[in-house]
C-alpha cells in the first residue's frame, strides 16, 4: 500500500517537532502546509500546559488543551480538541493547500473522540499528512501507527540526519 501519512515519533524532548519544521523548510512547504501545532504556553517563565496553534485562518485559534499543575502532571482540555481541532481539521481538508501537518498528537486527546474520528477522516483523504505522534503506547495512537498507509520513523539523538533524509526521500517518492 502507498505510504500518504508520515509521521515521527521518538522520546520527548528530542527534536521531533524541529525535525519536522526542518523537513518542511528544506522541501519549501512552509506556505503549503495547513493543520496545526501544539506548542507549550507559559506563565511567570513556568510552563503551564500547551495550546492548539491552527496554520489556517480560523476563528478562537490558539486555545488551551491542557493544563500543567506538575512538570509530570498535564489535564487535558478535551472541549478545546471536539470544537478548535475538530473546526481546523475539517478547515485544512477544505482548503486548497495540499500538505496536512499535526505537530503533536498524544494522549491529551484520548477522551475527545469526535477529534479523534477527525483525525481518522484526516488521514483517509486525498490529502498527505505530516506529523508528530507521541511515542506513548495507546489504542488512539497504536492505530494511527499501525495503518497501511502511515509511515513512522523513530527519532533518536544518532539519526536525525538520517531519518529527515528518509523523510525527504520518501514524501519526494509519494509525490511522484
Amino acid at each position: 500500500m502507498q505510504k500518504k501519512n508520515f509521521f515521527i515519533t521518538g522520546p520527548r524532548g528530542i527534536g521531533k517537532s524541529t525535525l519536522l519544521q526542518n523537513v518542511l523548510r528544506d522541501l519549501e512547504w512552509q506556505d503549503k502546509v495547513v493543520g496545526f501545532r501544539t506548542l507549550p504556553y507559559y506563565h511567570e517563565l513556568t510552563r503551564r500546559g500547551f495550546y492548539l496553534h491552527s496554520l489556517i485562518d480560523i476563528a478562537n485559534n490558539d486555545q488551551p488543551i491542557s493544563w500543567q499543575f506538575t512538570p509530570e502532571t498535564c489535564e487535558p482540555i478535551t472541549c478545546t480538541f471536539e470544537t478548535l481541532g475538530v473546526n481546523l481539521l475539517e478547515a485544512s481538508m477544505q482548503c486548497e493547500k495540499p500538505y496536512i501537518v499535526m505537530d503533536e498528537i498524544g494522549v491529551l486527546e484520548r477522551e475527545a473522540y469526535i477529534f479523534q474520528d477527525t483525525i481518522f477522516k484526516v488521514l483517509d483523504s486525498d490529502k498527505l499528512v505530516i506529523g508528530v505522534l507521541k511515542e506513548k503506547s495507546h489504542p488512539f495512537l497504536n492505530h494511527i501507527k499501525g495503518r497501511g498507509d502511515t509511515a513512522v520513523y523513530t527519532l533518536k539523538r544518532e539519526n536525525f540526519d538520517q531519518i529527515l533524509e528518509e523523510i525527504k526521500r520518501d514524501l519526494m517518492k509519494c509525490l511522484s
